[in-house]
């Protein structure tokens, strides 16, 4: 972790909101997670969908959101991809004075990113920190194709211009944010493809190709001075996610704590280091379970697993110190009732929790 950082159970969201106005989501964000207001991504837009938003920076994209493939069988595509490892080394040589846009994230496929930046100087508080995210490379290289029909996360070269890609995408978020906050950033890795590594399908993707690409990107947020995360919204193999460098790790609690708790000697090392558990407590993916939920019974859920932690060697004024509250997942796909109310649970469980600890 470049600095310490102390959670103190503040907020912060995923990301992916249900609404197509995009200063009411950044009024959302502010309300309910001052202290760690996150930009709002926004797939009511189809050029702001999880796979679309990401890729427009790869060579041989045809700019259609709909149909994320690369035309790798085009004339011109070993000079297209010649021409983004050229932009990439001086991009990165000469950082950032001689950024390719390509790196970055255009206006009108991150209207919430801009949105917030705008924002951000003229609050009244400054945050603890803001928050970025990008797609992972795991989850965006298993959802975009070839002209051939294959993943491109199975290519080695078009893998590699794939987190070269998202490397300085998160850099340059890490900065602009930093920038327009006058505070730190943090930029979460957003890989819930995860959840299917090692399965049948992936049977070929090692664990090394999946560490490397999450630890280039890591390097780089770091780089920045940023806090680097990643969330996976299902259970996968925990012990990688820790051993990539991440500073933040956020996961559904609600539904998978008992499964993150089989990795006791990781997690105790994790605590140890003085990283971030971004807990997922509140629930995104049963209809029935969000609008059940109270912020009583979430706070009585999380005491609960927090002693459940202990168990395994944690004490509680590291927990207090280094979590933070979350929901499960983002709310892109819900209604905007239900998303709204996901976020006032949010809200509600940590200011509770802050209360009752004194944070």
């Amino acid at each position: 972790m470049p600095l310490p950082f102390h959670a103190a159970l503040n907020a912060t969201f995923i990301g992916s909101l249900p609404l197509s106005d995009v200063q009411r989501a950044v009024d959302l964000v502010l309300t309910h997670a001052p202290r760690l207001p996150v930009w709002p991504q926004l797939p009511a837009y189809p050029e702001e969908s999880f796979v679309a938003q990401f890729a427009a920076g790869l060579p041989g994209y045809g700019g259609n959101p709909a149909r994320v493939i690369l035309e790798t069988d085009d004339p011109g595509f070993d000079a297209a991809l010649l021409a983004f490892y050229e932009s990439y080394m001086e991009s990165a040589e000469k950082w950032p004075e001689s950024l390719d846009p390509r790196f970055t994230l255009a206006p009108h496929v991150a209207r919430g990113f801009y949105a917030l930046c705008e924002r951000l100087p003229g609050l009244g508080e400054k945050p603890l920190a803001v928050k970025g995210q990008i797609a992972g490379p795991f989850s965006l290289g298993t959802s975009i194709k070839d002209a051939g029909g294959g993943f491109i996360f199975h290519n080695p070269q078009l893998r590699d211009a794939l987190v070269k890609l998202l490397s300085l995408n998160a850099r340059w978020q890490a900065r602009t944010l930093a920038e327009s906050a006058g505070a730190r950033a943090m930029v979460f890795i957003d890989e819930p493809g995860l959840a299917g590594f090692g399965s049948s399908e992936f049977i070929s993707v090692s664990r090394e190709d999946v560490f490397g690409s999450l630890a280039e990107i890591v390097e780089n947020i770091h780089a920045e001075g940023a806090l680097a995360g990643i969330h996976v919204c299902a259970n996968t193999d925990w012990g990688m996610v820790m051993d990539t460098g991440v500073d933040v790790v956020n996961f559904d609690a609600f539904t998978y704590f008992d499964r993150f708790l089989l990795y006791p000697e990781k997690i105790r090392s994790f605590f140890a280091d003085g990283r971030i558990l971004a807990w997922g407590i509140v629930p995104t993916l049963d209809p029935d379970d969000i609008d059940n939920a109270t912020v009583a019974g979430l706070v009585s859920r999380w005491m609960a697993q927090a002693t459940d932690l202990e168990g395994i060697g944690v004490n509680r004024e590291r927990i207090i110190d280094q979590v933070l509250i979350t929901p499960a997942c983002g709310t892109g796909a819900l209604s905007p009732a239900r998303a709204e109310r996901i976020l006032s649970l949010t809200a509600g469980v940590s200011s509770t929790l802050q209360a009752r600890y004194g944070s």
